[in-house]
């Protein structure tokens, strides 16, 4: 299975739980790499949003999300690479 370094390295997570307050996304997750030395994995984005960003209403999760990291994410889903919890907050597929 597919993890992210956002969700599963705890420094990570927290830095981007602290930028995340000041700054859009793509700037915490740009920021975060920088920080830790880490190579832009759009997956491994999308899955955080899917499961730790905004709130827990279809909606606001789902505009958090662009097109292509919903394709994403549907895909490794399909993949079997990732959890229904990364379609969870977002979709009707459980």
């Amino acid at each position: 299975m597919k993890t992210s370094v956002y969700i599963t390295d705890a420094k990570v997570r927290a830095a981007c739980k602290e930028l995340g307050k000041t700054n859009d996304i793509g700037v915490m997750f740009d920021k975060v790499d920088h920080e830790f030395g880490l190579k832009h994995d759009d997956l491994a984005r999308a899955m955080y949003v899917a499961l730790l960003c905004g709130t827990d209403d279809k909606d606001n999760v789902a505009s958090l999300l662009s097109v292509s990291e919903k394709n994403l994410l549907k895909d490794a889903h399909a993949k079997g690479e990732i959890g229904v919890e990364y379609l969870a907050r977002w979709t009707d597929v459980n």
